[in-house]
């Protein structure tokens, strides 16, 4: 989807970071390395990480233009759809 509606000319990353469960650990690195994996045939690079802070609640998916290739404009979200 993101690089559906990513602007031609234009490059995003996707990192996602997730709260630790300690009872589908193996289960998370396994789907997350496949999402990964999918995502390794696009031009869209995908990365994530695993926040084992007890203040951790939520998820996090962040997408910005590579700053070098836009100067003038920060980080900007993609829509959820």
């Amino acid at each position: 989807m993101v690089n559906e509606i990513t602007p031609v000319g234009d490059e995003v990353t996707v990192h996602l970071i997730i709260g630790a469960d300690q009872e589908t650990m193996e289960k998370q690195v396994e789907n997350l390395s496949q999402v990964q994996d999918s995502f390794a045939a696009t031009s869209t690079p995908f990365t994530w990480e695993i926040d084992a802070s007890p203040n951790f609640h939520a998820r996090s998916i962040t997408t910005r233009p590579r700053l070098e290739d836009h100067p003038r404009s920060g980080p900007r979200p993609f829509p959820m759809v």
